[in-house]
């Protein structure tokens, strides 16, 4: 696979020194390491669970208060997200993504992109280096994972999530971890914490999973048609065409169509709706009806290859029938404070946080923070990586 407008960044090798380290192969951490590597960075790519490489975690729901798919992310990252993204016809703020089409297709990329190698791992430890540790043309910092292997860089990427002290709360039951069977990076936040590094706790919601025969029904809601975000030509009423498949749902009464699904999956869906409108929500086991301004609903696939419905979180308890398959649930975190703009941390030289971990809330958001820091580490190298991460 071809380099994308390479730069005049010299790589790591070039300068005597490892490769930049990505801690983390979630949405971040996958957008900091094609922006490395298209910078002409070597990367390695250190996730705890590669079978969910790239994947959003939290959700199918992509805000747009910043607008569409910001133009700093790579071009290879943003046609992913709008090949397997919808959005609703009446102009909402958010798009509906395939989450498991984009985490596949995110990791056949990543698998096939040179500069980028990508390795399993949970990350227990980064030792950065004094103020005079980055002389001399050796590795800046070294990352120690669980297995006891250590990994040298000439920097490293903290792109973890929400996995530093990460909890996952549901009902009585509290679970290890940023998410659903993750391993939570403990260890890596004691580290950091005993260099000085301080933390803030956060806490974020996410909606039910539901398996239902047919579409939702809601209680007040109105059906909004999902379109797609970036029809190819020759569109018509029936479709467009984009890789052979086409994207548009067909209008109410019409003959379903094949919607594009992710890789390696085979399946006729129907047309995709989100439900959007006045909740009811559960007080003291009583079902109450919301008044005008009351919070909306948002019901949407979950990925088209399980046939589950997403529930957004601020619909309350979840009565609209079906099986539930994933309970609303909390998860909270600690998240790095004191943070640079681009994510680089004061006192300790060589070593960035991105996305959630540095507080970001969307998915748009962490991925343009991981470029951002991306940038920067590739700007540094360029000016000279012998002294670049002393004080």
């Amino acid at each position: 696979m071809e380099r994308e407008s390479p730069s005049q960044a010299r790589a790591p090798e070039e300068c005597g020194l490892g490769p930049v380290i990505v801690v983390g192969a979630g949405v971040s951490g996958c957008a900091c390491a094609l922006a490395l590597a298209e910078r002409g960075v070597s990367v390695i790519l250190v996730g705890s669970a590669l079978d969910n490489v790239g994947l959003p975690s939290y959700g199918p729901l992509l805000h747009l208060d910043a607008g569409p798919a910001s133009e700093v992310l790579p071009r290879r990252l943003r046609d992913v997200w709008e090949r397997w993204s919808w959005e609703p016809a009446d102009r909402s703020p958010f798009r509906v993504i395939d989450r498991r089409a984009v985490s596949l297709e995110m990791k056949q990329l990543i698998e096939g992109y040179a500069p980028i190698r990508l390795r399993q791992g949970l990350v227990t430890a980064v030792r950065a280096p004094g103020k005079d540790g980055a002389t001399g043309g050796g590795p800046a910092v070294k990352v120690e994972t669980a297995f006891g292997e250590m990994l040298e860089g000439v920097a490293c990427v903290l792109a973890v999530g929400l996995g530093f002290h990460g909890r996952v709360r549901v009902g009585g039951q509290v679970l290890e971890g940023g998410r659903y069977g993750e391993v939570s990076a403990d260890a890596l936040a004691r580290c950091l914490a005993d260099g000085g590094l301080c933390f803030r706790q956060v806490e974020r919601a996410v909606g039910a999973r539901v398996a239902l025969q047919g579409e939702p029904h809601v209680s007040g809601t109105r059906r909004v048609r999902l379109r797609p975000v970036r029809p190819a030509s020759g569109t018509g009423e029936e479709g467009c065409d984009h890789g052979g498949a086409p994207l548009l749902p067909p209008a109410p009464g019409r003959k379903g169509v094949d919607v594009p699904l992710g890789p390696h999956e085979e399946r006729r869906a129907a047309a995709l709706f989100a439900f959007v409108g006045p909740t009811r929500s559960c007080a003291g086991g009583r079902e109450t009806a919301g008044s005008a301004g009351d919070r909306k609903c948002v019901v949407v696939p979950d990925g088209l290859a399980t046939g589950e419905w997403y529930v957004s979180s601020c619909c309350g308890e979840w009565r609209g029938g079906g099986v539930v398959t994933r309970p609303a649930h909390r998860v909270s975190a600690s998240v790095v404070a004191g943070a640079a703009p681009d994510g680089s941390l004061p006192g300790f030289p060589g070593v960035w946080v991105v996305g959630q971990a540095a507080g970001a809330v969307e998915y748009m958001e962490s991925m343009e923070s991981g470029v951002r820091a991306a940038a920067t580490v590739a700007a540094a190298l360029a000016s000279g990586a012998g002294e670049v991460w002393t004080e």
